[in-house]
């Protein structure tokens, strides 16, 4: 059972892969695409963050919930560190959680801050 169409309202623009700093320090990634069909919500949860080697706690802003059936494209793969932008904000990828119905994979949640 996928999360329906209706709830997934939201599109992303996700850049990925391994980001290089400018001479300012500023990460860029060499990668770039818009996901659509994917919801945020505005969260508080705290979890560990893994993107770092410091393995500190962390309070997150949003998560984003990406379908295994409804969220395009397909076979999304996430990393810690990607960026998400969203609404003109931008968010870091500080968790993933793959979520399974029974046996099945189901939905990836991603915890943003």
């Amino acid at each position: 059972m996928q999360i329906p169409k209706h709830l997934l309202i939201h599109s992303v623009t996700h850049q990925y892969g391994p980001p290089v700093n400018d001479d300012w320090g500023n990460p860029t990634w060499p990668n770039t695409r818009t996901l659509t069909r994917v919801r945020l919500e505005p969260s508080g949860r705290v979890v560990l963050d893994r993107s770092t080697d410091a393995n500190t706690e962390i309070r997150l802003s949003a998560l984003m919930f990406y379908d295994a059936v409804n969220s395009s494209p397909q076979g999304v793969a996430f990393a810690y560190g990607d960026k998400v932008t969203f609404d003109g904000q931008q968010y870091r990828v500080a968790s993933i959680d793959k979520l399974y119905d029974g046996m099945a994979f189901h939905h990836l949640e991603i915890g943003l801050c």
